[in-house]
C-alpha cells in the first residue's frame, strides 16, 4: 500500500476508519497519518514537545468519528 522510507515506518497498527481511509502514527518525526486504499499518504498531525511525543499505540475512532 505505501512504502514508508528513513527508518520512519508504522509505529502501531493501522485501523481502517469507517471513511475506508487507514490511520496510523510512525516512528520518527511522530505525526499521525491517513492512507487511502489506493496507498495516497496525508500527515494529519505533528506532535512536539508541547502537546506530546511519540504516540506508541493503534489509533481508536470514537462513536463520532473522530480518532
Amino acid at each position: 500500500m505505501y512504502s514508508f522510507v528513513g527508518g520512519t515506518g508504522p509505529y502501531g497498527g493501522l485501523v481502517q476508519g469507517t471513511d475506508g481511509n487507514f490511520y496510523g502514527t510512525t516512528q520518527g518525526s511522530n505525526p499521525v497519518f491517513q492512507i487511502t486504499p489506493a496507498g495516497v499518504l496525508t500527515t494529519l498531525f505533528t506532535f512536539n514537545y508541547f502537546d506530546g511525543f511519540e504516540p506508541l499505540d493503534t489509533p481508536v475512532q470514537g462513536t463520532d468519528g473522530n480518532f
